[in-house]
């Protein structure tokens, strides 16, 4: 039975990834934001992919997707395949029917893709974002208020560049850096994200129980006590 796995930014043939630097949360040299492109490693922290060259990184990636994903299986790439054209073809080394969440980086015409009388076809099937079951598949985070109660954000985009549930338990980062550079089965996705859940609780638990609350209040609760608004018009 054929299985369906996920994973995002492998950036095939990108030389100047191996120069980044995953900076901590509280690292003086950590630009902000998702402190994307940063190359300054005067400070100690790690490189965000330690390889030797460029070539032995692709190769890697090729062999530790090969391990897990079957030629009968379906495979989501969430974005940011290549930088270049002519390595969005080393795709096509990696097994499985493709699927491609496109990123900010697959700016390339859509034939090096898709495929067409000159070019083979690389993916079976592109998007911009993919509602997948309890799962809205995208590139960047999508904007929480997209999700509401009924999905959870699989994504990219952010690599190694914040800590899990930096954006909530609504969000799982399935970047290469945090997958061990293989792609991640559906079952595995989503015991990834009971256990954001669950490590979320625990630690509203320590918190609570360390400012000595009892628990939280609901939302009904809230609405029950909060001021009716004025009209400002």
């Amino acid at each position: 039975m054929a299985n369906i796995f996920f994973g995002s930014d492998p950036h095939f043939g990108h030389a100047n990834i191996l120069n980044f630097i995953t900076h901590v949360i509280d690292c003086p040299k950590r630009k902000g934001g998702l402190d994307e492109g940063n190359t300054d490693s005067t400070c100690g922290c790690p490189k965000m992919r330690d390889f030797p060259s460029v070539e032995e990184m692709d190769e890697f990636m090729v062999q530790e997707h090969n391990k897990v994903v079957r030629p009968q299986d379906k495979f989501y790439c969430l974005g940011d395949v290549a930088m270049h054209k002519k390595s969005i073809a080393t795709m096509l080394r990696c097994n499985g029917h493709k699927r491609l969440v496109r990123g900010n980086h697959d700016i390339h015409p859509l034939k090096y893709y898709a495929g067409d009388d000159k070019h083979p076809a690389v993916f079976e099937e592109i998007y911009g974002t993919r509602v997948f079951e309890d799962m809205i598949l995208s590139h960047i985070p999508i904007h929480p208020e997209s999700l509401k109660n009924r999905w959870t954000n699989v994504h990219g985009h952010v690599h190694s560049n914040v800590p899990a549930l930096h954006f909530g338990v609504k969000y799982l980062n399935v970047s290469m850096e945090v997958t061990g550079y293989r792609p991640l089965a559906i079952e595995e996705v989503r015991q990834r994200i009971r256990d954001q859940k669950a490590e979320n609780q625990r630690l509203i638990d320590a918190n609570l129980q360390r400012l000595g609350v009892k628990r939280l209040w609901t939302d009904e609760e809230l609405r029950s006590v909060r001021p009716p608004r004025k009209n400002c018009f």
